[in-house]
């Protein structure tokens, strides 16, 4: 991929949507493309990770462990964001994720992020209100499922 194609693609991405081109340059240009083979792991459960990983092509299968083994429980195609939450603090990831076709991700470090937040301190704001909209969100779907049961 080029830079401006990576460019589009972070441009796609939720938390990124509404940064300007010289932002979106600075996080392209900064992450790492990875090659993964179809069947390639990921991440797993318990694993500690300080990237963020956006997929550019293929999909990747995110899977959650039971007894039985692992259930697949959604894909991931090109725009999506894989561990959020490592670009503001250490995470610890609660899927397993494996390449189901050939795919390339973009690695983007909490240190790239941290940079991006300090040189446009505006992205903060950005990541902010994201944040808040997600929790809000989830306030709501938790709120839905104490419903169901009560």
């Amino acid at each position: 991929m080029s830079l401006k194609s990576d460019i589009d693609l972070l441009s796609r991405v939720p938390l990124f949507r509404g940064m300007n081109d010289e932002q979106l340059r600075l996080l392209a240009f900064g992450a790492d493309k990875r090659q993964l083979t179809r069947g390639h792991t990921l991440f797993t459960p318990g694993t500690r990770v300080s990237t963020a990983f956006v997929v550019s092509s293929g999909m990747i299968g995110l899977a959650v462990p039971t007894r039985q083994g692992n259930r697949r429980i959604e894909d991931a195609g090109p725009g999506s964001l894989l561990c959020e939450l490592a670009l503001i603090s250490e995470h610890e990831c609660s899927l397993t994720a494996v390449a189901v076709e050939d795919s390339e991700v973009l690695h983007v470090t909490r240190s790239l992020f941290s940079r991006l937040m300090e040189e446009f301190p505006q992205v903060a704001v950005v990541l902010d209100q994201r944040i808040r909209d997600n929790l809000n969100r989830m306030i709501g779907e938790l709120s839905r499922i104490e419903q169901k049961f009560s």
